[in-house]
């Protein structure tokens, strides 16, 4: 809130279980959930996000990797065209590997994945380092697509429990997302909303 405060943002922060959302919003962060959302706020952000056929609005998601139950998150993403994988983004490339860590597949360095999101960069050759990050599925091609992406060698670290040793699933040969955006809106798309998986 400070950082976001700090760079000219109107910050609020917003019970989505006693309060409506404001129509002024334009962008809203769900920062990693403990306890899944009710259909009844799932219903409050699609209705925010359609915005009477207006869109332009944001939603942006991190999600918590030992939530309980997420179910009604993912049912809301799933209409997004992504989901979230129950595993963290194992990075085999050493080359982007982050060697001072601890955990250096597990903290690794991203890929752009699409021009549009850096468009304004004023250099994308900085890296963006992403630590401990679960996996964006795309469901649906149509509606959502990568914005940062792993190598074509990484593997998906099954999130287990501390006594448990972890199991991978292979990527065989395809890039992981570490973070995807789903885009609606009107026939055109002229006016769309966005949902980010981060």
């Amino acid at each position: 809130s400070s950082l976001l405060g700090d760079n000219a943002y109107d910050v609020v922060n917003l019970n989505l279980l006693t309060e409506a959302i404001p129509e002024d919003v334009d962008a809203m962060i769900m920062l990693a959930p403990s306890v899944d959302i009710t259909n009844e706020q799932s219903e409050k952000i699609s209705t925010w996000l359609k915005n009477d056929g207006d869109y332009g609005k944001t939603f942006m998601y991190v999600p918590f990797d030992f939530i309980e139950s997420d179910e009604n998150i993912n049912l809301l993403l799933e209409q997004w065209g992504m989901k979230v994988q129950k595993g963290y983004i194992y990075e085999n490339d050493l080359t982007l590997s982050l060697s001072g860590s601890s955990t250096p597949q597990l903290t690794s360095i991203v890929n752009y994945a699409d021009e549009t999101f850096t468009e304004d960069l004023k250099s994308t050759a900085l890296p963006v380092i992403m630590p401990y990050s679960m996996g964006v599925e795309i469901l649906d091609e149509k509606v959502a697509g990568p914005m940062l992406t792993s190598s074509d060698t990484a593997d998906l670290m099954i999130l287990t429990k501390n006594d448990e040793e972890p199991t991978f699933e292979k990527s065989n040969g395809t890039a992981l997302n570490y973070a995807a955006v789903g885009k609606k809106g009107n026939s055109d798309l002229s006016k769309a909303s966005y949902m980010v998986v981060w």
